[in-house]
């Protein structure tokens, strides 16, 4: 466990079935994955905006 996050939590983030990570969770798995931190919160962002003009 490279992030400290149980596999099991992972599981269910990756499917859905948990919602809305904390900050230091998407952290803790883009440092894993060697992400800049700001591009993900750029993704995110533009994600939101797409689910409020769409939903």
């Amino acid at each position: 466990m490279l992030t400290g996050l149980s596999p099991s939590f992972l599981y269910r983030l990756e499917n859905g079935e948990r919602h809305q990570p904390s900050v230091q969770t998407v952290v803790k798995i883009a440092k894993v994955l060697e992400l800049d931190l700001m591009f993900l919160v750029h993704v995110i962002i533009q994600k939101e905006k797409e689910t409020l003009l769409l939903g």
